[in-house]
């Protein structure tokens, strides 16, 4: 009786022992198994339903290749495990499908232009293995080039030539900058008034018509100051630039000026009205010029400027039946907000009209300058890309093989498609709910975008002027945003983008 109740609990002990080895060994998918082997002979004996490799797709999406994607993933507590792991007492593995890959692709891009200026952008990509197509792109940008003029006056104001050139000015809608001598305008300040009422600019040409290279520092001090005591109650805005008179500078008096916080400009065209030419010489001198960008220069004080007045009134009107824009000085150099063009943008599901303007930049309260160019579109917002990335310290290299934007960034490398809704971000392909387009040799790209990749915060102005990118939070002077004002752009993150644009393009 003893000896049956000893065989009893010995076979007792035993289940026991089997029960926890059993309990204890590895197992593969729940199957148990024996310790010592690898994973992957593992894998093979228990027959892993799971244990398959993915597949090789082509660019559209397709099966290129059964088996040919990633190999089987096995994962122990939630990590990857080497196909060389040794399994031990307690392990417990999880095999996952490999996944499938997307065979190598390049994007292949070419640009033409249209008859009216305009730039057409195609795009797709080809797949290397199978030579298949696919995110087939085709945006048309009608971007007509813009001429624009900086009409320029020395040595004015004038009581007799002033108020004429500002009514063939007035006459033909053109701005201009005048660069004012302080005496004059301490004599006659209701024309520098005017001069501001009616939408010109106003800039620095000394006090007393002095040649600068030939003074001391502090009489180049002195008449700057003098200059600018005498315009500071008629002015509007910041004065940003000067004139040395004669046109003569040097580096000391250019390091003076700059020091002083103003910009030293002399001219691309010079008219030399001072000489009192026939009225069509000036005008002819004025029309060859015109190129966009072209500073010219004229006279509306200082002597007889009747010849001046009559040069105006030809060459203004045969400016503007050939679209020259006449700006002033900032506005040219896009220190100042231009008038607004229209852009339209084609794509295959419709086209969009930008307004492209320029707008007022801040980085952690730093102003960037000169101004960026911006497009709006029913309250969404694209800024150039590379002067604000550059003021954000993540200067970006331009492809012109690609027409593309490439720039590290601390989400890993961005590479900007213009004439795309495509975006590639530490090599996903995404979409944007917006066009990224090229215009006047500038990438305009969404504003959100751009804070999402240098991970700043943006706040756009309820008007739609001005855009801050801060590294920290701050509310918005004078007036807090709007909900929604700092993300009009909002990027759809869609992953993979190849088939979505493939369905939409075609």
């Amino acid at each position: 009786m003893l000896l049956l109740r000893q065989a009893g609990a010995f076979l007792v002990l035993v289940v026991v022992l089997l029960l926890v080895l059993f309990a204890a060994a590895p197992r593969v998918d729940g199957r148990p198994v024996r310790p010592g082997l690898r994973v992957t002979e593992a894998v093979r004996l228990v027959g892993a339903p799971r244990a398959r490799p993915g597949d090789l797709l082509d660019v559209t999406g397709r099966v290129l290749k059964p088996g040919g994607g990633e190999q089987p993933r096995l994962f122990l507590a939630g990590a990857l495990v080497p196909a060389d792991y040794v399994l031990r007492w307690r392990d417990r593995i999880q095999v996952r499908p490999g996944r499938d890959l997307r065979e190598p692709a390049m994007d292949v891009v070419t640009c033409s232009r249209t008859a009216s200026g305009g730039v057409i952008v195609a795009r797709h990509v080809e797949g290397k293995v199978s030579g298949r197509q696919a995110a087939v792109e085709r945006m048309a940008i009608a971007a007509p080039k813009r001429v624009r003029i900086a009409l320029t006056f020395d040595d004015g104001p004038n009581p007799v030539w002033t108020p004429q050139v500002l009514d063939v000015l007035a006459k033909y809608r053109a701005k201009a900058s005048f660069f004012v001598l302080g005496q004059c305008a301490v004599r006659w300040p209701e024309l520098v008034r005017r001069q501001v009422a009616e939408g010109h600019e106003i800039c620095l040409h000394s006090y007393s018509h002095a040649r600068f290279t030939q003074l001391p520092a502090s009489r180049v001090t002195l008449e700057l100051a003098r200059n600018l005591r005498a315009l500071s109650d008629l002015a509007v805005g910041p004065i940003r630039w000067f004139r040395p008179p004669y046109g003569v500078v040097n580096a000391r008096v250019r390091e003076q000026v700059a020091a002083m916080g103003y910009r030293t400009v002399l001219w691309d065209v010079d008219t030399r009205d001072w000489r009192r030419p026939p009225a069509e010489v000036i005008a002819a001198r004025i029309l060859a010029g015109a190129h966009d960008g072209a500073v010219i220069l004229m006279h509306d004080g200082g002597g007889d400027r009747s010849r001046t007045v009559a040069a105006l009134a030809l060459a203004l009107p045969r400016l503007k039946a050939r679209g020259v824009e006449m700006l002033t000085l900032s506005q040219v150099r896009r220190f100042a907000p231009a008038p607004p063009s229209e852009v339209v943008v084609a794509e295959a599901h419709g086209q969009t009209s930008f307004s492209v303007t320029t707008v007022k930049v801040l980085v952690d309260g730093r102003l960037v300058e000169p101004r960026p160019l911006a497009a709006r579109h029913e309250g969404q917002l694209l800024v150039a890309a590379r002067p604000v990335l550059a003021a954000l310290g993540m200067p970006a290299s331009w492809d012109e093989a690609a027409q593309a934007l490439c720039v590290e960034t601390p989400r890993g490398q961005a590479i900007l498609r213009a004439g795309s809704r495509r975006f590639t971000l530490a090599d996903r392909d995404l979409l944007l709910s917006a066009p990224v387009f090229r215009f006047e040799g500038q990438v305009l790209a969404p504003a959100s975008l751009l804070a999402k990749l240098t991970n700043t915060i943006l706040t756009v102005s309820p008007d739609g002027t001005t855009a801050r990118f801060d590294t920290v939070s701050r509310p918005f002077s004078p007036e807090p945003p709007q909900r929604g004002a700092g993300t009009s752009f909002r990027p759809a993150w869609v992953v993979p983008a190849y088939a979505a644009i493939a369905h939409e393009m075609h």
